[in-house]
């Protein structure tokens, strides 16, 4: 890819987005409309800012797994007020309500402008990148998902799910568009919850796709923020921890909350400049 010289690009990325809301209740949990001033700001300045979302719309049917992370369309459509234009749905949660469910939720996404990867009605529609390009430009996003997280639906050859995390079928993907876009961006999710250092795995797995190719890695799953690195010139965030939790709850009305580790979240900024 030749894009115009000094070429550049602003992102922010944040990990989690838990935007549930109580079972049964009348009025829409807490949505992005908690951003302060500030950070609307800062997120106005970007051409991408990216996060996890992680949840669902509700269906008539749910996965027998508890708890469920289940959103309203209000809270979906605060994304957008927000800033946010792009999302993962590739995390645990994104077919608790099957795929009525997520049907609901990306056609919410679609009205209101908003990019989504990391699942799909079938295994190559999962895996497919999200490719867009600014300015002349191209960015590339993978999302998957490791078996570990306790995702109930996997996409298969035939029907819907999250992208698998197979590190070599996602470095292959990477080697193949390489050539075609400027920036390769994957987003997995994997680890251990509340952990806040990765497994030899995650370390394993990322320095895998750099090798491959990719220009950053940014994790998500844990709800704690984990380590920081380059592997060469690729930056390696192994959780960006929650951006915003609300409770999550059970169907008979117990809930989660978060302790102030799983409180804290980072967004990373990062200016990316091509032909300097």
């Amino acid at each position: 890819m030749n894009p115009s010289k000094n070429a550049r690009i602003r992102l922010a990325a944040m990990g989690d987005l838990l935007l549930s809301t109580r079972p049964g209740a009348v009025t829409p949990g807490r949505g992005l409309e908690a951003l302060g001033q500030d950070l609307r700001e800062l997120f106005a300045s970007c051409d991408v800012v990216f996060a996890n979302l992680e949840c669902t719309l509700p269906g008539r049917e749910t996965v027998p797994t508890e708890p469920r992370v289940v959103s309203t369309e209000k809270q979906i459509a605060s994304l957008r007020n927000s800033g946010i234009n792009v999302v993962t749905l590739s995390n645990n949660h994104a077919f608790d309500c099957l795929d009525e469910g997520f049907s609901r939720l990306t056609s919410v996404l679609a009205s209101e402008n908003i990019k989504w990867f990391g699942a799909g009605q079938n295994l190559k529609e999962a895996l497919k990148p999200l490719i867009f390009e600014i300015r002349g430009i191209k960015i590339a996003f993978f999302g998957c998902v490791a078996e570990s997280t306790g995702a109930s639906i996997f996409a298969k050859k035939d029907s819907y799910g999250v992208a698998p995390l197979d590190t070599d079928e996602i470095c292959r993907l990477i080697k193949e568009i390489s050539n075609d876009v400027n920036i390769i961006l994957v987003s997995p999710h994997w680890g251990r919850e509340r952990f806040r250092i990765p497994a030899p795995e995650q370390i394993k797995q990322a320095k895998a796709f750099a090798e491959s190719g990719a220009s950053m890695v940014l994790g998500h799953h844990p709800h704690v923020v984990q380590g920081f690195e380059y592997f060469g010139k690729t930056p390696i965030i192994y959780s960006m921890g929650n951006f915003l939790g609300n409770h999550v709850y059970w169907q008979d009305g117990d809930l989660m909350s978060w302790s102030r580790f799983e409180r804290t979240g980072i967004i990373m900024i990062a200016d990316l400049r091509i032909g300097l």
